[in-house]
């Protein structure tokens, strides 16, 4: 080979090299997501709240999460009669109950001072209860629908259900995570199966204490959540069908004195959330087939505050949320709820435990670099040059291409 030829091939082939690398994709930086864009501001909020605070916030899209304090115990408040709910569904499934059974318990009278004991019996069928229970956390409907169903069955759900840091009974406690658990697989209809989570989904709807999580949302947004106060203790956890597509909001909240302070938070967190979701994204494609709402049996009458009041039959095995006179807003329709992949159903949500945001679970895409396709045609012309430079010199008279 001739001295030309050794210089030109070298440089041939480092051309040749330089493209190929010149071509590899780069990575495309993912887009942010709802729950990327309020994560910092509402872990902010939460720990200059003046109370103690435990939130998530789960995307059931895309199953991106953010959380503050998410391992730390709660009390459940109210929240224990979510298990209340699970627990009849699941006897009632297995035949041990059912929701047309007289569930009798007293209440003190309409109009009756604190401090006064003045009860009146009331009986209504398991179904109303369950609704009582859940829409207008009634407390005495929520006792003895559990003492019929029994507090040791009760108390296990939890367990039964896999969520290990929530215990009832006694101590009546709980985590974010936990609970972001709970309606995240109550969403996916994988908690107990689809119809009883549909079911369960409704009346939770259907919820008449509005003053936590649906505070500063607009009213057409359906929120299936269930509160819980006491003491210094203000809890609000459920499912947001927000515009942009729903997510699990679960906040538990105790304060010093009152539990106040922890109302502010919750409507502040949740308005914080909101706004991350409140415009669908441009480019929203609908589903080809949405999900259809059963149409739910006749609704059970409210019981009317007599001695003894007639139980009123539920036709069916599904508790469905009833109107209540006097009771406003009407109930909410049933969102389309948007598909779950499988991220989003298995709610691993980890707990930063501080102020740290935990970090979203997404990959990088990849594309060509679009800089690599404006110079590959110059690459190319050079190398091709280079090409027909060597084949020259390789011809060159008194030349027998065999080297030296």
């Amino acid at each position: 080979m001739t001295p030309s030829l050794r210089g030109t091939v070298p440089l041939a082939l480092a051309l040749v090299i330089a493209l190929a690398v010149a071509s590899l994709p780069v990575p495309r930086a993912a887009h942010a997501g709802p729950v990327d864009e309020v994560c910092v501001p509402m872990q902010e909020h939460a720990e200059a709240s003046g109370s103690r605070v435990g939130f998530v916030v789960l995307d059931l899209t895309d199953g991106s999460h953010c959380s503050n304090r998410a391992d730390e115990p709660f009390r459940t408040a109210s929240l224990y009669k979510l298990f209340v709910l699970t627990e009849a569904y699941e006897q009632a499934r297995e035949g041990t109950f059912a929701w047309d059974e007289e569930i009798t318990f007293d209440r003190l009278r309409e109009g009756t001072e604190s401090g006064q004991d003045d009860t009146e019996e009331v009986t209504v069928d398991a179904a109303e209860a369950a609704r009582l229970m859940i829409q207008l956390t009634d407390n005495e409907a929520a006792e003895a629908l559990a003492e019929r169903l029994t507090w040791r069955a009760v108390n296990g759900e939890p367990a039964r259900l896999g969520l290990r840091e929530t215990i009832l009974g006694g101590a009546y406690m709980t985590t974010a995570n936990d609970i972001a658990h709970f309606f995240a697989q109550l969403h996916a209809r994988t908690l107990l199966g689809p119809e009883d989570d549909e079911a369960m989904l409704r009346i939770l709807l259907d919820q008449r204490i509005r003053d936590r999580i649906p505070w500063f949302l607009p009213a057409d947004v359906p929120v299936a959540h269930k509160t819980g106060r006491i003491d210094t203790v203000a809890n609000d956890a459920g499912i947001v069908y927000a515009p942009a597509g729903p997510f699990v909001l679960v906040v538990l909240t105790e304060s010093e004195e009152t539990w106040d302070p922890g109302y502010h938070a919750i409507r502040e967190l949740a308005r914080i959330a909101y706004e991350g979701y409140k415009e669908a994204p441009a480019t929203e494609t609908p589903p080809a087939t949405a999900t259809p709402t059963p149409t739910p049996p006749a609704p059970s009458p409210t019981p009317t505050p007599t001695a003894t009041p007639a139980p009123t039959a539920t036709p069916s095995g599904t508790v469905t949320p009833t109107a209540t006179p006097a009771l406003a807003p009407a109930p909410a329709p049933t969102p389309t709820p948007t598909g779950t992949p499988a991220a989003a159903t298995v709610a691993v949500v980890e707990s930063t435990g501080g102020t740290t945001p935990t970090a979203r679970s997404s990959s990088d895409s990849w594309e060509p670099s679009p800089a690599v396709a404006a110079g590959l045609a110059a690459l190319a012309a050079i190398v091709a040059s280079f090409a027909l430079l060597a084949v020259s010199l390789g011809r060159r008279p008194g030349s027998d291409g065999n080297g030296d």
